[in-house]
């Protein structure tokens, strides 16, 4: 209570609207205009605790589109902020380049707001498919992990490395020096260029505005069983054998509570200070084990994509 955010993407699997509204706080939607979504939002709120603030257009249709009316949500915006100050979160997703789309609207939006108000605080979710700065012992646990291999384990594995030149079951860091930080580069190719442009575009902004003085919450979330992995079939084998690998895969409803309440960490308390700007990164990543993992990702993806498969096969089933 006391506090307000204005959620863009709010119907998203893995925002933080059901849980913000469930704590109290007053909260300002922007979705795209579809009916059955917003009756799910305005359900929530009756049995919240908190508010729901929303735009309706001439027609009495609740929503807008951020990136085809971008002026119009600046102005509704500005009508209906008040002089409390706003945290902004951009939750909003979409397939190929209409993701890159949206991040530039978002983008502009958030800029505008925070001309109106310094004081505006900004907020996204980090995907851990992408690459990140690892601390010292981050590499360390993962060179660990490697070592402590069983002798059998190995021999299976060197033969099959050996016959993908080294491409399989590869160590992860292993260019880093002793006592080093690390990059865990665990970008997918098969979310495609726009979901990494997107990404990198988002995070250029919050180190841009963390680096200014802003309120900045960028925590990267675990993988997660969302739809936009279900419908990926190789995502969605990858994600079934991760265990194998000692990563979790966790159910969104789990996810969501945990990264609202890092969201409202990063808003309450004092500004951070860092060593590296990508500290807002790796603070509190909650990566699932992925960056900890002995092995390069990529050199792994293949074989946990092919232990899961015939799991994904009965969730496509069943779906």
């Amino acid at each position: 209570p006391g506090h307000r955010a204005l959620l863009i993407g709010a119907g998203a699997e893995m925002g933080p609207l059901e849980t913000l509204l469930s704590w109290g706080a007053d909260v300002m939607a922007i979705d795209l205009p579809r009916s059955r979504a917003w009756r799910h939002k305005k359900g929530l709120a009756t049995r919240s605790a908190g508010t729901l603030t929303f735009p309706v257009d001439a027609a009495g249709d609740s929503g807008a589109d951020v990136v085809h009316q971008p002026g119009q949500v600046l102005e509704w915006l500005r009508r209906v902020r008040g002089e409390q100050p706003l945290a902004v979160g951009m939750h909003a997703y979409a397939d190929s380049g209409v993701h890159v789309r949206v991040t530039a609207a978002v983008d502009l939006l958030m800029g505008a707001l925070t001309d109106d108000d310094p004081q505006t605080a900004l907020a996204w979710l980090a995907t851990p498919t992408d690459a990140f700065v690892v601390p010292p012992e981050v590499v360390a646990e993962s060179r660990r992990r490697w070592a402590a291999r069983g002798v059998g384990l190995r021999g299976v594995q060197a033969p099959v490395r050996a016959l993908g030149r080294g491409r399989l079951f590869a160590p992860a860091y292993a260019g880093v020096g002793e006592g080093g930080p690390g990059i865990a580069d665990v970008i997918v190719p098969q979310q495609g260029p726009n979901y990494t442009i997107a990404k990198r575009l988002q995070r250029w902004r919050g180190v841009a505005a963390e680096g200014s003085g802003q309120t900045v919450s960028f925590n990267v979330a675990p993988a997660t069983w969302t739809r936009s992995v279900t419908k990926n079939p190789v995502l969605g084998a990858a994600y079934g054998g991760a265990h194998r690998f000692g990563v979790e895969v966790f159910a969104p409803e789990t996810v969501r509570p945990l990264m609202a309440a890092l969201l409202v960490r990063d808003l309450v308390r004092e500004s951070p200070q860092r060593a590296h700007p990508e500290e807002l990164f790796s603070e509190a990543a909650a990566h699932g084990g992925l960056w900890r993992v002995g092995y390069e990702p990529k050199t792994a993806l293949g074989v946990a994509a092919v232990a899961g498969l015939p799991g994904s096969l009965r969730r496509r089933l069943r779906g």
